[in-house]
């Protein structure tokens, strides 16, 4: 009995694939205390995106920003509006890529804002 041929090319994309997915969907255990927490409502939501731009890899946890409301790629104080998002921890290298990437201090800034009893930073638009 004869097995179909495979292209090489494809095996070698499947496998490309298969070893890069294991790198964009690992989610590590949860970061230590003393790292920062950011809260992301945008692109950073997704894994892929933060690898890209920060190279983390950290864990995640899901929540809700109230008070604020979306506004395109922004966030604005609206009170009895809320944003879910995410809570990501990061060091302070993962931290200053961050903030280059959402152009501080020129377009963002990063503030400290209370969500759910606990401080994290978010990137706010500056007006």
């Amino acid at each position: 009995m004869q097995l179909p041929s495979v292209d090489n090319k494809y095996v070698i994309l499947l496998i490309l694939l298969v070893t890069l997915s294991g790198i964009f969907l690992y989610q590590p255990p949860k970061a230590e205390p003393d790292d920062n927490s950011v809260f992301v409502y945008g692109t950073l939501k997704y894994p892929i995106i933060r690898n890209l731009v920060c190279l983390c890899r950290s864990a995640t946890t899901e929540t809700t920003l109230q008070g604020f409301r979306k506004n395109n790629l922004n966030i604005l104080p609206s009170e009895g509006d809320e944003v879910k998002g995410k809570i990501i921890y990061v060091d302070d290298e993962e931290l200053a890529r961050i903030d280059n990437y959402e152009d501080v201090p020129d377009k963002y800034r990063r503030e400290k804002i209370m969500i759910n009893g606990q401080e994290h930073f978010v990137y706010l638009l500056n007006q």
